[in-house]
């Protein structure tokens, strides 16, 4: 084959690799709402769950450090009645929390603890590992690797040199 890109024939090969890492640490996401028609009361809810979450997180060894708050989000809260349209029957108040637990065999515990307090929704978990670098060079040196080997058994079958 003569390639535009070059002066000379060439044939180009891929390289493959696949590595599966365990995560040995995890980030979650959660929110703690509250509805109610007083909005001192719904904000006193969402509160006392965030301080009895950040108790419970520390008693499982999740660091202060590890745990972070957003601000209060509060915004009216209504209800739709049918041909009368919507209806303000309140207001919400939500804080979104992340909290990074380094050990991972706390994972489970932690969710139930999040369940027990409880919370109102989990937005998002990750699963992380310290030596995600150390990872992606190993995928890398077998990528680089199955393309070689890929190309050998190219040069052999034409008979050609590498």
């Amino acid at each position: 084959m003569r390639s535009e890109k070059y002066d000379f024939e060439n044939i180009s090969v891929n390289g493959k690799s696949k590595v599966t890492v365990k995560p040995d640490s995890a980030k979650i996401k959660f929110k703690i709402k509250k509805h109610d028609e007083i909005l001192a009361s719904a904000k006193d809810n969402v509160d006392s769950r965030s301080k009895l979450m950040i108790e419970k997180c520390l008693s499982l060894g999740v660091s202060r450090e590890s745990q972070k708050s957003s601000n209060i989000t509060v915004k009216p809260y209504r209800e739709w009645s049918g041909g009368s349209g919507y209806t303000m029957k309140g207001y919400e108040v939500s804080r979104e929390i992340e909290i990074a637990i380094q050990e991972i065999d706390k994972f489970n515990e932690v969710i139930q603890m999040l369940i027990d307090v409880p919370i109102n929704e989990i937005t998002e978990i990750k699963m992380e590992s310290s030596s995600i670098d150390l990872y992606k060079k190993l995928a890398t040196q077998e990528a680089v690797s199955d393309a070689k080997d890929k190309a050998k058994y190219l040069c052999d079958q034409f008979d050609i040199e590498l």
